[in-house]
């Protein structure tokens, strides 16, 4: 084994497990072409690619929406569908590559509304 080869099996090693699989994750985002959620200003257009952590529905009186909120190793983002009370394949853990255009809000959270979804093949 060289240098090399031992540098990365011990950095390995001290990594968490969520570290590792966030490098992962931002690994196959960008395979799938995908923009790293922290690498993104506000008001632009941009695709992302991540796992969905969580799916909530609003069922409000004027009107329901769908959230989610995807992961992609460097970063969150939320999705807001609205007007829709459910979406077929849009549930946790779910791969995802969206397009639409990115917005802050307070806090200075991500989101984006209503954007073009596609489901990705499962991990094995």
């Amino acid at each position: 084994m060289d240098d090399r080869s031992w540098r990365s099996a011990l950095t390995s090693l001290v990594r968490s497990d969520d570290e590792v699989a966030a490098r992962r994750l931002a690994e196959s985002s960008g395979r799938h072409g995908g923009t790293p959620v922290d690498s993104l200003p506000g008001r632009c257009r941009a695709t992302v690619c991540g796992t969905l952590r969580s799916v909530t529905v609003d069922p409000s009186a004027n009107c329901c929406s769908v959230e989610a909120e995807l992961f992609d190793g460097s970063g969150t983002v939320r999705l807001r569908w609205i007007g829709r009370e459910s979406i077929a394949g849009i549930e946790p853990g779910r791969q995802v590559r969206v397009t639409g255009t990115m917005s802050h809000c307070s806090g200075g959270n991500r989101l984006m509304y209503n954007p073009a979804y596609e489901l990705l093949p499962q991990r094995p």
